[in-house]
Formats: structure tokens, sequence, C-alpha cells
């Protein structure tokens, strides 16, 4: 795996897994059990991406081992880069204030047919 050859060459120019697993939020244990087992999940990788300033997809462009079938997860973020994520956050943002908006809106309708039905 990609990600895990980059650890493995952070430990290569000087970087000791302690200091690896501090930066990510992980134990330096956690990083020992990724190398030895050559694979890590999706969020570990997303993770590992993060805290080094690098894009996940850096990480994803590769054949997965015979035999693994993605996650829908998994898929869908092989599909969308760092900056498509953030304006798919941002589309959610509006989606949701435009709800709110709406729902204050028809809530106000109501309050005012109801003043009349009462009237």
């Amino acid at each position: 795996m990609k990600i895990i050859k980059f650890l493995k060459e952070l430990i290569n120019d000087g970087w000791k897994q302690v200091d690896i697993a501090k930066k990510c939020n992980y134990s330096a244990s956690h990083i020992n059990r990724l190398i030895k087992r050559n694979y890590a999940d999706i969020k570990t990788i997303e993770k590992i991406a993060k805290a080094f300033d690098k894009p996940i997809l850096m990480f994803l462009e590769e054949e997965q081992p015979a035999g693994r079938v993605l996650s829908r997860e998994e898929e869908i973020l092989l599909d969308i880069c760092d900056k498509d994520r953030e304006l798919i956050r941002e589309m959610i943002r509006c989606a949701q204030k435009e709800k709110l908006f709406r729902d204050s809106v028809k809530e106000e309708k109501q309050g005012t047919e109801k003043g009349r039905v009462a009237g």
C-alpha cells in the first residue's frame, strides 16, 4: 500500500514511529501494526494524509489487493479529491440553510393562516 510505503519512507528519512504517531494522533504501537500488517483502512489513510498535509488520492491510486472488495465509502472517496470534498461540504451547508429558511417560512405561513381562521 502506498500509505505504508510513505510511512516507511518517513522512517528512512529519520522520523521515529513515536513522532509519526503523535503527528497523526495515534499510538506508536498502532503505527507499528500498520507497517507490519501492510494494510490501513480508509479512515486511517485519510487521517495520516491530513496530518502530513497530503492529498488522500496520493495514497489511494493503486490497485487493491486481490480478493479485497472496496466498501461504498472507499469507492466514493476514490472519486472525490480534496477540493471537491470542500465544495460538497459547502453545498451541504447551503442546502441545510435553505431548508431552515423554507421551514421558517412554512411555519410563518401556518401561523398566519391560523390567525385568519381564528379571526
